[in-house]
């Protein structure tokens, strides 16, 4: 192999590493995100099931005030 060929072959290797290197610090950015949306998601799930189980309870309440009524 001649050392041009040895030279490209070492900047060919340096160039993959950088790339493997800007892919990583991609893939966690994405994690980050993905963590973050799904936090998000469990956390507006919980508002959304209280608000439910209040609306329940509130129907219920009148429910029970109109049969008293009758």
């Amino acid at each position: 192999m001649t050392m041009m060929m040895t030279m490209m072959m070492m900047m060919q290797v340096q160039e993959m590493e950088w790339d493997k290197k800007d892919l990583e610090r991609q893939l966690n950015e994405m994690k980050l995100k993905f963590e973050q949306a799904e936090r998000a998601a469990v956390e507006q799930r919980q508002v959304d099931e209280k608000k439910h189980g209040e609306e329940i309870q509130f129907l219920k309440r009148t429910n029970q005030q109109l049969k008293v009524e009758d």
